[in-house]
């Protein structure tokens, strides 16, 4: 079987400003969590991670919750092409 080009990521914001974007991802590596990263889409989204499938996105999302209901509360999973 062919490998799955489909692959999931954890949206933390969306349609930001640069400026925006680019807070979030000081504060999120302040805080340790490394897995952050700035993509640009039809919109500028700040996200994390990168998952196989959506039940180990959302997985994550829940731990994430956990460690940071502040941070993560709002987040949700979306899928992505690699």
């Amino acid at each position: 079987a062919a490998p799955s080009t489909e692959e999931f990521c954890i949206v933390l914001a969306s349609q930001v400003s640069q400026k925006n974007a680019d807070s979030f991802m000081a504060l999120l590596t302040e805080k340790g969590f490394n897995e952050a990263y700035v993509m640009e889409a039809k919109f500028r989204r700040v996200v994390y991670g990168h998952y196989a499938t959506k039940d180990d996105a959302t997985e994550q999302l829940r731990q994430l919750r956990r460690q940071n209901g502040k941070l993560f509360g709002e987040g949700w999973v979306m899928k992505s092409s690699k």
